[in-house]
């Protein structure tokens, strides 16, 4: 992360997306999904699999190097919480505690806030 960003975490309800400070423009600067590729948290083709337990399905989405998220469909999602709304039937869910990394069941969630507290 960028030296002039002051660490102070909050959650934008928006976005859900973790805030971590202010840039030197005084702009609010959260942790991406792009953030968490650069950081080596999640890599290029991770599986990230949710669990519906309304549809009683399993959806699966890839990580892609730009930071989106390709659902199964071949949709493109710019954020977790996009891809999940388009699988949802338009509903919104929080992606970023819904995906789990298929490989260890980790949450997008679990994973941001340990990029915010190094």
């Amino acid at each position: 992360m960028p030296a002039d960003i002051c660490m102070k975490r909050r959650l934008d309800s928006a976005t859900h997306n973790i805030l971590v400070g202010k840039s030197n423009r005084g702009h609010a600067v959260a942790i991406s999904v792009k953030d968490l590729i650069d950081s080596e948290m999640l890599k290029v083709g991770d599986r990230l699999i949710w669990k519906s337990r309304m549809q009683n399905s399993v959806h699966e989405a890839i990580v892609l190097s730009n930071g989106t998220l390709r659902t199964i469909d071949g949709t493109v999602h710019k954020s977790p919480t996009g891809a999940l709304k388009h699988l949802n039937g338009n509903k919104p869910v929080d992606g970023w505690n819904a995906w789990k990394l298929a490989k260890d069941g980790s949450s997008l969630s679990k994973l941001r806030s340990r990029l915010s507290q190094v």
